[in-house]
């Protein structure tokens, strides 16, 4: 799938989360890629679509090998359709950045945004956003407010 303006997706980490935050990149057809951000941290990475599942999941933690252990881990996911980016935030195991605000921004202002003011799912269920594909996709972690 070919678009004509490359789009992002950010995940922001700002102020600086009061533990180390680690993030894995999933795609089915490529290894899973592990990094460790210190805090104000900036990962920025073209949207894009893998013909193998779909969709990409940035699964991020708060402890090392925590995608393996249990440990609780926010879930960033999207996918492209040619059309639009749809996309969500979930939590896995638990809550990784409880008492922290997570906030979820597209970059066309008539699009939906996902808040998380406490760092935890405030209506218990996922919620699937949709933007025009040409939108880039931002999710800062420990935002302060949202």
């Amino acid at each position: 799938m070919h678009f004509s303006k490359p789009t992002t997706t950010t995940l922001l980490l700002s102020p600086p989360p009061s533990h180390p935050t680690h993030h894995r990149h999933h795609r089915q057809r490529h290894r899973p890629q592990q990094m460790l951000f210190p805090p104000l941290s900036l990962y920025t990475e073209p949207l894009h679509y893998d013909p193998a599942s779909g969709g990409v999941a940035l699964k991020i933690t708060t402890s090392a090998g925590g995608l393996f252990n249990g440990s609780p881990q926010t879930n960033f996911a999207y996918t492209l359709d040619g059309q639009g980016v749809w996309y969500d935030l979930s939590d896995v195991f638990g809550d990784a950045f409880a008492g922290e605000a997570l906030a979820v921004v597209a970059s066309k202002e008539d699009c939906p945004g996902i808040c998380w003011p406490e760092g935890v799912d405030p209506n218990g269920a996922s919620e699937t956003k949709v933007c025009e594909a040409s939108s880039d996709v931002t999710l800062t972690v420990c935002a302060g407010s949202c």
